[in-house]
């Protein structure tokens, strides 16, 4: 007969014993898991937030808490690393929650961008977004990808907008220094556009 590697309970039917040596219990407690939130240990189902099921209950009654207007300021304070108790009565105080404004810069829309570029080295903006492989065309769409990846536009608008696919606007945006070295006025009308944005 053989018993349990952690209490030393006799395991019966010597055929059907677990591989592991331990009995149902002591198995139990050794897969026992640890709530991301309270810190007990838990034997709850595995979930992605890594709650216990009390938390889990805790956290689904704080929409009705804190209502659902709320919800986006408890991340953010949580984000902030308040704790949740903490975040939840900054909360119901009714405390305002202060936000980070980014730069109210004016910036540039993508077809502006077309147009000024297009001016500049004497090109239509339909040429631009047309298929066109000339080096007039392309130049414009590179300087394009370029001053609108500086302004914080992602690839997939940009392209978008140039009826093209982000990777053919990164490599535009990758292969710029090399274009500008060689034409030097690439550079120039890149900076102009930002002067004017």
């Amino acid at each position: 007969m053989r018993c349990c590697a952690d209490c030393g309970k006799t395991l019966y039917k010597r055929r059907t014993a677990p591989k592991d040596g331990l009995c149902q219990p002591c198995r139990t407690i050794r897969n026992a898991r640890t709530c991301r939130e309270c810190g007990a240990k838990h034997t709850d189902h595995a979930r992605k937030s890594g709650r216990c099921n009390i938390c889990q209950r805790k956290s689904i009654s704080l929409r009705s808490r804190i209502g659902e207007d709320r919800l986006r300021d408890y991340y953010l304070l949580r984000q902030r690393g308040m704790s949740r108790d903490q975040a939840v009565a900054h909360i119901e105080a009714g405390l305002p929650v202060v936000r980070k404004i980014g730069n109210c810069v004016p910036k540039i829309t993508t077809m502006h961008a077309v147009q000024m570029a297009g001016e500049a080295l004497a090109i239509t903006p339909e040429e631009i977004l047309s298929t066109s492989r000339f080096t007039a065309a392309v130049d414009c769409r590179a300087i394009v990808a370029v001053v609108m990846s500086r302004n914080g536009v992602s690839l997939a608008q940009i392209g978008r907008r140039l009826n093209r696919d982000h990777t053919s606007i990164l490599h535009l945006r990758q292969t710029f220094p090399k274009r500008a070295a060689q034409r030097p006025a690439l550079a120039k009308i890149v900076e102009t556009i930002m002067e004017a944005a």
